[in-house]
């Protein structure tokens, strides 16, 4: 979220608005967007389960890929829009007024039992006014523009382990937080936020009793993954804490040697990538190889191998795929399951090409 400072400097140099391919956006709110360090900004991209979205140059949504919950649907919204969230069965997006809009899974609470996309009120519409929005498995969190962290879905009451494990419906996830902070990331049962001072604050399910392996080490950047959190400390080094999924250990797995300036990942991702400080993409964990499977339990898609060639300014990781927004500008690219290979969209264990979803084709009107 941009400083006070910040705005005032803007002012002062006379910047009141943004002109990006014929569409004026508010300098102030399209910088809290981008300073908070969030995908699917303003001509970004975000990655979910098995589909994508993006906001267009004009501030409208579009996604694409799965449609199963109507979680793409409608394919472009108007808006005009700040940024978009893909989560793993819904999308949310911040209107230009503040509000948080969702579609997909979870339009109601009528059915947050049981194991599947369930409903839990994880896409219902809030006033805020926020800054950013990250859209989970079946919870939703959302950062406020006086620094607090509004959650809602699954989870909205204290962490009760005899359900969390079974359902995932009460985890503790969307509990709102007080204080203040710069940004918020969620995974599939759990969320973090940092806190303007650099601390990094998580709540939920993600595996780890008691408080964080780095409770007082000063963060810049901050991302969830599926069943992991990471942050980026200032001297460009991650540090990764939660559980291995798949088999593949993030934390372990961590790349040694290399710093990065951004890192990114997804609600939905058993995969890290980030932005080198040289301006290379990296990434670890699942899909790091040539995609060999990816059916159920197998998420090799290659969703960890970026575009070779492309320097990219942002990146978003999804379940099966990858997308990057290029430096030089263009549309997106993305990569990894989700590409007309002749798969189907359905986790068939048995399909050496499932979730193929479309949701690595991005629209040639994006």
């Amino acid at each position: 979220m941009i400083s006070r400072r910040g705005v005032a400097l803007l002012a002062a140099a006379g910047i009141g608005m943004v002109t990006t391919s014929g569409c004026q956006l508010d300098a102030e709110l399209f910088a809290d967007c981008d300073r908070a360090r969030t995908d699917g900004c303003l001509g970004g991209v975000s990655a979910g389960r098995v589909h994508s979205c993006g906001v267009r140059a004009n501030g409208g949504a579009m996604c694409w890929g799965d449609n199963s919950f109507q979680q793409r649907s409608p394919d472009d919204r108007d808006g005009p829009y700040r940024q978009v969230s893909a989560g793993w069965y819904h999308s949310c997006a911040i209107h230009e007024d503040g509000s948080a809009q969702c579609w997909g899974a979870g339009e109601s609470v009528a059915t947050c039992t049981g194991v599947g996309p369930f409903d839990c009120g994880q896409a219902v519409d809030h006033a805020g006014p926020f800054v950013s929005v990250s859209a989970g498995a079946y919870h939703t969190c959302a950062l406020r523009v006086d620094g607090q962290i509004e959650c809602w879905g699954a989870g909205n009451a204290a962490l009760d382990l005899s359900t969390c494990g079974s359902t995932g419906t009460q985890c503790g996830q969307a509990v709102s937080q007080g204080g203040r902070f710069d940004q918020v990331a969620v995974g599939e049962k759990f969320s973090c936020g940092r806190r303007e001072d650099g601390r990094i604050d998580c709540w939920g399910y993600l595996g780890i009793p008691g408080p964080l392996p780095f409770d007082d080490t000063v963060f810049v950047d901050l991302v969830a993954g599926h069943t992991f959190a990471c942050g980026l400390r200032e001297d460009g080094v991650p540090n990764c804490w939660g559980i291995p999924i798949n088999g593949v250990d993030l934390v372990a797995s961590i790349p040694v040697g290399v710093t990065f300036s951004r890192l990114f990942s997804g609600s939905a991702a058993a995969t890290v990538c980030g932005i080198t400080s040289v301006g290379s993409s990296l990434c670890w964990g699942q899909g790091i190889a040539a995609a060999t499977r990816c059916g159920t339990g197998e998420w090799a898609c290659g969703q960890g191998l970026p575009t070779p060639g492309v320097l990219f300014a942002r990146l978003a990781v999804g379940g099966f795929h990858g997308c990057g927004i290029p430096r030089e500008g263009g549309p997106p690219l993305c990569w990894g399951g989700g590409l007309p290979t002749g798969g189907t969209c359905t986790p068939d264990a048995t399909a050496t090409r499932g979730y193929e979803c479309g949701q690595a084709v991005v629209p040639g009107e994006f």
